[in-house]
C-alpha cells in the first residue's frame, strides 16, 4: 500500500510538471520548451525517466527531425500517460531507420574516451565511434563496464609489463602477421604496434573486435601481400590448379582472402576433401 501511495505521488508530481510545460499527449513529439524551462525538464527527465539517457531522447527526437529536448518531453509524456512500454518501440524504429547519436550527445568526456581507447588498444577516434554506436543501440552497460575496467586498470600495470603481456597474448592467439598488418594499417602505425593492439584486445576480453577492425581496414583499401600470409608456394600452386589460375594470380587471390579474414577458404580451395 505504501508503495502504491508513493507511486501515485510520483505520478502526480510528474503530471504537474508536464502540465506546467504545456506538453501534449499525442503520438507526435511535443514542441520543446524555451531555455527557461530547460533545467526543469532535465530534472524531471532524470527523476522520472531514469531508465533512459539523453542519447535515447536524441534518438526519439530524430524520428521527427526534432532535438533531444523534444525527445525528453516525448518520453516523459509517455510515462505520464501510462504508455512507458511504447518508448522501446520508438527507439527500435529510430535505430532501424539508421539514426545515431554523436559523441557529444552520449554524455561522456574526452578523457573517458581516451581511457577506453587505451584499454581497448584502439585510437581515440575508434573508441569514440564504438562508444557512440553502442550507446545509440541501447548498450550503455557495455560502455560503462569498459570505462570501469579502464579506470581500474590505469594504475595496475607499468607500460613495459603491459606490452610484454600483450605480446604474449598475441603470440599465443590464432592471429598472425597479416592480421597485425591490417590492424596497424588502419591507424597508420607499425606492425609491432598492431600485434600489441591485438594482444591488448585479447587481454581485455574483446578479441571479437579484431575481425571488426580488420574488416574496417580492408574496406579502407588496405591489403596484405602474399608474403605477409602464412601460406606457402605449394599452397598457391594447389590453389591455382583448382581455380584455373596461374600461380601469380593465385597469390593475389590468397592475399585478398587472407586480408579479409577468409584464410580458411584458401585451404578448402587448395585441398578439397
Amino acid at each position: 500500500m505504501l508503495f502504491n501511495r508513493k507511486y501515485s505521488l510520483k505520478k502526480q508530481l510528474l503530471a504537474s510538471f508536464l502540465v506546467s510545460t504545456a506538453m501534449i499527449s499525442t503520438p507526435a513529439v511535443a514542441q520543446h520548451q524555451t531555455d527557461e524551462s530547460g533545467d526543469g525538464l532535465w530534472h524531471a527527465f532524470g527523476a522520472y525517466a531514469s531508465d533512459y539517457n539523453y542519447c535515447d531522447a536524441v534518438m526519439i527526437g530524430k524520428l521527427w527531425n526534432k532535438d533531444g529536448q523534444a525527445g525528453m518531453e516525448f518520453i516523459l509524456n509517455k510515462i505520464q500517460n501510462g504508455l512507458a512500454s511504447d518508448v522501446p518501440l520508438y527507439l527500435r524504429d529510430s535505430r532501424n531507420a539508421g539514426n545515431r547519436c554523436t559523441f557529444e550527445e552520449i554524455e561522456y568526456a574526452y578523457e573517458n574516451a581516451l581511457a577506453i581507447a587505451n584499454f581497448w588498444g584502439v585510437g581515440i577516434a575508434q573508441a569514440k565511434a564504438i562508444m557512440t554506436e553502442q550507446i545509440s543501440l541501447g548498450n550503455s552497460a557495455y560502455v560503462t563496464n569498459a570505462l570501469d575496467q579502464a579506470l581500474a586498470g590505469q594504475n595496475s600495470n607499468t607500460p613495459d609489463s603491459s606490452r610484454e603481456r600483450a605480446w604474449e597474448a598475441y603470440a599465443s592467439s590464432n592471429y598472425g602477421f597479416c592480421d597485425a598488418k591490417m590492424v596497424a594499417s588502419l591507424w597508420n602505425t607499425d606492425i609491432l604496434e598492431g600485434k600489441y593492439t591485438i594482444g591488448r584486445k585479447i587481454m581485455n576480453g574483446i578479441a571479437d573486435d579484431v575481425p571488426y577492425v580488420r574488416q574496417q581496414s580492408y574496406d579502407a583499401g588496405n591489403r596484405c601481400a602474399f608474403e605477409d600470409t602464412e601460406f606457402t608456394y605449394d599452397d598457391a600452386v594447389a590453389f591455382a590448379r583448382n581455380e584455373g589460375l596461374n600461380v601469380q594470380q593465385a597469390k593475389l587471390s590468397i592475399a585478398m582472402l587472407r586480408s579479409n579474414g577468409n584464410g580458411h577458404r584458401v585451404l578448402r580451395t587448395a585441398y578439397p576433401q
